[in-house]
């Protein structure tokens, strides 16, 4: 078998959406490198209008005006396999939720080799495996953030047995606590390849956001992962495609607009990263639009596209 057959990830949002018949929720672009520090990226480090700062507020707002926004209160984010971008995405959309004035508790539920921590620059023991083994208590175990509304239960020290403490009864009474006393929670569990850590919560939970990186993600392993999801009986609330280039159609207009919208070049230190060379032309489009590659970008605009990585 030839190895293009055997490549069978996806760039196209478009594509990814249809190979995996369930709708997008949110789209992220790639990050210059620049916005990281000591391997994180955080919202809070981040000038406010930026491309990937409006695409989680883009997500935030399907959720909360979605008609059954209010009753989505506790979600999980999961992805087929490490390396999706997917707990970036989960700390920074807590965020926006929390910025909206939504009192947000971010739950680290991967005690095999979870890190959120690492973004609020916390140590990883006293957090979830103490409360469900009974060494804390839910309150001692949820910590503030330097945040406006947004606390943090940390995933705590490694156990033995992180199935069975999720799928035990201190799991369930610990859900029945928190519902009472945050609008959202938001639970970044681990990659559904190979454990069944994942699948020990969601029975717990409203609903699931299910990250792809375009370009990376086998579209074969996602598939089986999305399908055992609906074999077990758990909701998808949707796609949240990372990572997606800027040759994207999407981005490539929405990059401009901001520059025109706030009336100023679009800095390097801002931007979402590719050249602008990459920009492909894309076919049929609306009558009266140009095709990209008759779109003269405005001359204040810098190239501010180099030296970049997925999140």
């Amino acid at each position: 078998m030839a190895f293009s057959k055997l490549d069978d990830r996806l760039e196209s949002p478009e594509l990814i959406e249809a190979a995996l018949e369930e709708p997008i929720m949110g789209q992220l672009p790639e990050v210059n490198k620049s916005h990281y520090k000591d391997g994180y990226l955080i919202l809070s480090r981040m000038k406010s209008h930026n491309m990937f700062a409006e695409s989680l507020r883009g997500v935030r707002s399907t959720l909360l005006l979605s008609p059954e926004g209010s009753s989505k209160r506790f979600i999980a984010v999961t992805s087929a396999v490490p390396g999706d971008g997917k707990t970036t995405f989960t700390t920074n959309f807590t965020i926006t939720l929390a910025n909206s004035g939504n009192r947000t508790l971010l739950i680290d539920s991967d005690m095999r080799r979870g890190n959120i921590h690492g973004y609020f620059e916390q140590p990883i023991e006293g957090g979830l495996s103490e409360v469900l083994n009974g060494k804390l208590t839910v309150n001692e175990a949820i910590r503030p953030t330097k945040i406006t509304n947004l606390f943090f239960m940390r995933s705590g020290e490694r156990p033995s047995n992180p199935s069975e403490l999720l799928i035990g009864p201190n799991t369930r009474e610990l859900i029945r606590q928190l519902r009472s006393e945050f609008d959202y929670v938001i639970v970044d569990c681990p990659p559904l390849t190979a454990i069944d850590d994942t699948f020990s919560i969601a029975a717990y939970l409203d609903d699931m956001f299910f990250v792809i990186r375009a370009e990376k993600t086998s579209i074969r392993f996602a598939k089986m992962e999305i399908q055992t999801i609906r074999q077990r009986g758990s909701p998808i609330l949707g796609l949240i495609i990372n990572g997606v280039p800027i040759d994207n159609l999407y981005y490539y207009y929405t990059t401009y607009y901001y520059a025109s919208y706030y009336h100023r070049s679009v800095k390097e230190d801002e931007q979402i990263s590719s050249p602008i060379s990459r920009i492909k032309k894309i076919p049929a489009l609306p009558p009266g639009m140009e095709s990209v590659d008759q779109v003269k970008p405005s001359a204040s605009v810098k190239d501010p596209f180099s030296n970049s990585e997925t999140l």
